[in-house]
């Protein structure tokens, strides 16, 4: 950048955050305000410094749980499907820290293969009860592995998504933990559609859900939960990693480095970027938004633009309830933004396209002088 700004605000906006923090539910009325304010307080006094509709964010203490993609330039209407956000003229991503922008940019990493690594344990109550029925001896705390709900749209977006790149999946019993450690170090792209709990007090101890290997299985020691103090220790060489479990992007404030969420432990342990829930996301249409962020990601977009496109292709679709913030702007981009496969399969279907025209004429090349000799 040739320039640089400094603006100052007061602590008034901290209030405004706090009601955006819990979106599920907010009325209109009661959402228009705070999310008015605040680019009111945040965004327009140094609008008239940008000169592109590409916005980096590096956010500090409560702005990092807050989307900027949701906020409105313009007082609310009373409907959620018309409201100005800035997502419909803003391409907006975050980073971690400062530091972060020149670890990321300087660190240069080749996976094995360009193939992306997609799990989907899904939960299945099958799964649960072998598992269970396995057990030799009464479950602790870890029977928390009963408990959780079945995810059958992760598993319908994984395999919509290998339609659109090409990858590997592990669902249902083979999504476990050790099968993961394995693998994931080999991927340039991971997509994790499971479960996560988040550990404010502790947040190493912040893990995510796997599938439970089972008890006759001698050689799998690993438990099924992935903590965050694992993946800091891992080697990942991922261009992208996906996690659209809830709350990926939460935990504590650590002043310096941010949030310590399990989002930050796979930038720590080697990926150049993730997608991360701020909150606890719906299902259903978090998996609808990520398919299409895919399909976009194939066709050459960079990833904040390709997930601002299938964020605004479903709002542009959706019901005034549906529109809700809560629904659509719970996925965020951290850290570096270029496209995975514009230089790695994009230049393919451009290749084929040549060779089958140059080959459609040489047949007829041929053909034509056959007919005239």
């Amino acid at each position: 950048a040739d320039s640089f700004y400094v603006t100052r605000t007061g602590k008034n906006p901290l209030q405004d955050i706090a009601k955006l923090k819990k979106l599920h539910g907010l009325s209109s009325e009661k959402f228009a305000g705070p999310a008015y304010r605040l680019y009111k307080a945040l965004i327009k006094p140094i609008e008239l410094y940008f000169n592109s509709p590409r916005l980096l964010i590096v956010p500090d203490a409560n702005l990092y749980y807050l989307n900027f993609e949701a906020l409105l330039d313009k007082p609310g209407s009373k409907e959620f499907s018309q409201m100005s956000y800035l997502i419909r003229r803003y391409n907006i991503s975050y980073l971690l820290s400062a530091a972060s922008a020149i670890q990321f940019k300087d660190v240069q990493q080749v996976a094995r293969t360009d193939r992306a690594l997609l799990f989907a344990p899904v939960f299945t109550d099958d799964m649960k009860n072998r598992y269970l029925k396995g057990q030799t001896q009464q479950l602790g705390n870890e029977s928390i592995y009963a408990y959780l709900y079945r995810q059958p749209f992760a598993l319908q977006a994984a395999l919509k998504i290998g339609e659109y790149i090409p990858g590997d999946l592990f669902k249902e019993q083979k999504a476990d933990e050790q099968a993961f450690k394995k693998a994931a170090p080999n991927y340039r792209v991971l997509h994790l559609g499971t479960h996560a709990e988040v550990n404010d007090l502790s947040p190493l101890q912040s893990r995510l859900f796997f599938a439970q290997a089972m008890p006759a299985d001698t050689s799998d020691n690993d438990d099924g939960y992935l903590y965050a103090y694992e993946i800091y220790a891992m080697q990942l060489k991922a261009d992208l990693a996906v996690l659209t479990a809830c709350e990926t992007g939460g935990g504590a404030f650590h002043q310096g480095e941010g949030v310590i969420s399990l989002a930050h432990s796979f930038m720590y342990a080697g990926c150049s970027s993730v997608i991360m829930s701020l909150w606890k996301i719906d299902d259903k249409t978090s998996a609808e938004i990520i398919t299409d962020f895919y399909r976009l990601l194939s066709e050459g977009k960079s990833k904040s633009e390709a997930l601002r496109q299938a964020k605004l292709q479903y709002l542009n679709k959706s019901s005034a309830a549906m529109a809700h913030p809560y629904y659509w702007a719970g996925l965020a981009l951290i850290g570096d933004n270029g496209a995975v496969y514009i230089s790695s399969y994009y230049w393919l279907w451009y290749l084929f396209g040549g060779l089958t025209i140059l080959g459609t004429g040489y047949v007829l090349f041929r053909w034509f002088k056959f007919r005239l000799h």
